[in-house]
């Protein structure tokens, strides 16, 4: 019969017998009740010296798993869906002391292979660290507490497993960015299917405008070789305007009534496009304004923007409060709407492009970036 494994906490500190450790204890109570009734000496000191490897086993432990600290290193960015590598470093702050047979494990919420996460080290020589990495997958975004990590050792005899929980010092939580994807521009894919010019301008800049067939006059500098070789015919690169660049994008985060599943997984997909669209105008120099139904964020370009655009994306919930009424900052500047939740009644035009939920579930999505 398997017996449920006796288990003392106090504190940060956890002490479980292992099962060689309740025979061990079993057969030590075995030999003091042997020992009282016969009154032999050989028992008495055989219960004694196990009695001893007991004593000396829970002072051993608590010096391994004394004066031990921890320092994690993240990403700069966890994106939902792709693998992240995590650090972690583990300093022996004890002068002579080494520790041994170390397990420490890091408690990440949001992730459930612990196997992962629980690091060995044999030894911990006093006054050094080590470090060990592991790969980490979210499936889905959002911000994720942080519990530290617990430091276990069964040193020196296997006959308790003792544990200690070491807190976050800085760190309270983990925000893991939504999935992106490549999107192309919503003004690009219009114009194409009408037949119409690009809004977007063509200048000096150095995103891609279109390739279009040598003029005389042309500047030698812009045949792009590789294209014109496979077309059979010299193509010249004509760039885009970047010159007062802007866009503003929208995510309507409002529902009236309780979200079922498959509107709570087009509001996930509507973050996605929403992301996916900030990081498609922002890495070609875009300046990027990024609306909820209840909070904005000033236009801004560059990295930095981006990953407030991310940050605000990964704690976006589905609000329940009155819908404000929606406006956006002039016809001069294109907007993208992302309804996910519920239809709206909003004229498209040339420079205002809307995604509704229909839209949504028929968005077209490619490989992951």
């Amino acid at each position: 019969m398997n017996m449920k494994p006796l288990k003392l906490s106090f504190r940060s500190r956890s002490l479980v017998v292992t099962s060689f450790g309740t025979r061990f204890i079993f057969l030590m109570l075995a030999i003091g009740i042997a020992a009282i009734n016969t009154g032999n000496n050989l028992l008495y000191m055989l219960l004694a010296m196990m009695l001893s490897l007991v004593v000396i086993s829970g002072i051993l432990s608590e010096a391994c798993l004394n004066r031990l600290r921890f320092k994690r290193f993240l990403p700069e960015a966890i994106y939902a869906g792709m693998p992240a590598n995590i650090r972690l470093v583990i300093y022996n702050d004890k002068t002579f002391i080494p520790s041994f047979s170390l397990h420490v494990k890091d408690s990440l919420e949001g992730f459930s292979n612990a196997a992962m996460r629980d690091k060995y080290f044999f030894k911990l020589p006093p006054l050094t660290f080590q470090e060990r990495a592991y790969a980490i997958l979210f499936s889905h975004r959002g911000v994720f507490p942080l519990r530290g990590v617990s430091f276990s050792t069964r040193f020196p005899f296997g006959v308790f497993l003792k544990s200690r929980e070491e807190g976050e010092a800085n760190l309270t939580h983990l925000v893991v960015f939504p999935r992106t994807f490549r999107v192309s521009s919503p003004e690009k894919e219009s114009a194409n299917r009408r037949g119409e010019p690009m809004v977007l301008r063509k200048g000096q800049g150095s995103s891609l405008h279109q390739f279009r067939s040598y003029l005389p006059g042309d500047d030698a500098r812009f045949i792009h070789w590789k294209i014109s070789a496979r077309k059979n015919k010299i193509l010249v690169r004509e760039n885009e305007d970047e010159e007062d660049k802007e866009i503003s994008i929208r995510i309507s985060n409002t529902l009236g009534g309780l979200a079922s599943k498959e509107v709570s997984d087009r509001f996930e997909k509507g973050i996605e496009l929403a992301a996916s669209f900030s990081r498609h105008y922002i890495e070609r120099g875009y300046q990027v304004s990024f609306f909820s139904d209840q909070k904005c964020l000033p236009p801004g370009k560059g990295s930095f923007q981006l990953k407030e655009i991310l940050t605000f994306l990964a704690y976006l919930k589905i609000s329940h409060e009155k819908e404000p009424p929606f406006s956006f900052r002039g016809p001069a500047v294109p907007t993208i709407f992302i309804s996910p939740l519920q239809p709206v009644q909003i004229k498209e035009l040339s420079n205002f492009k809307v995604f509704r939920p229909e839209d949504i579930d028929r968005f077209a999505y490619w490989e992951p970036e």
